[in-house]
């Protein structure tokens, strides 16, 4: 699709507003544009009302790029990579900035592939125990654990009594959380839940967390 001056386009500035604007001028790589409308804020956009941090083991080879795809898609607000005791990628002090970058580039073109007017936060990779002591009041953690079998995410969601809070979600990389990082987890106040009988893998068991949440308390059922 080729456009040239006078057509207009749809801007975002990746900070929850969103414009038409009108083409002026094409040069070589560069592009002169009038803004004419604000179409959409925050308040009145495509940004969900649930809250959802994503704190993901950091899995091997290119997971990392299909989660934070996918997650902003569904509607996350902040993803931050987790280094747990099994997780396999290491990264250099010197990487680790970089990598930070090119995860955030991810986000912002998924961004603008799915119309969000904000661009999810990507933090620097930080230790689980650090990450467990940022969870702020009154937000809802939760930790799938294949070895829990009392407490589903099902049960939690139903007998939430109020408004949705904002929720932290923890997950594991390939071999999952170990039972101590389960247990520092629960001191922490997060919720170890059940994802059914099935193994799931690192890059869909968030997804599907994300993906109930948005259903049962966000705008992913329509209505």
């Amino acid at each position: 699709l080729r456009l040239g001056p006078g057509d207009r386009v749809r801007i975002f500035n990746g900070q929850g507003e969103e414009y038409l604007a009108q083409i002026q001028e094409l040069s070589g790589q560069r592009v002169r544009l009038a803004l004419e409308e604000l179409l959409e804020t925050q308040s009145t956009s495509r940004e969900a009302d649930l809250s959802i941090v994503l704190c993901q083991g950091i899995p091997k080879g290119d997971k990392m790029e299909l989660i934070l795809q996918k997650g902003t898609e569904l509607g996350v607000m902040r993803f931050i990579p987790l280094l747990t005791e099994r997780t396999i990628v290491q990264l250099a002090e010197a990487r680790v900035e970089k990598r930070r970058q090119r995860w955030q580039r991810v986000a912002a073109e998924a961004s603008r592939q799915c119309q969000r007017v904000l661009v999810p936060q990507v933090e620097t990779a930080r230790p689980l125990t650090e990450v467990l002591e940022s969870i702020p009041p009154g937000g809802l953690g939760l930790i799938p654990w294949e070895n829990e079998t009392e407490t589903s995410l099902k049960k939690v969601i139903r007998n939430w009594i109020g408004s949705p809070p904002p929720v932290w979600v923890f997950i594991g990389p390939e071999g999952g959380f170990t039972t101590t990082e389960v247990h520092q987890a629960r001191k922490a106040g997060v919720i170890p839940v059940s994802l059914g009988p099935r193994i799931l893998r690192t890059e869909t068991a968030g997804l599907a967390v994300l993906s109930l949440l948005l259903y049962e308390w966000g705008d992913l059922g329509g209505g």
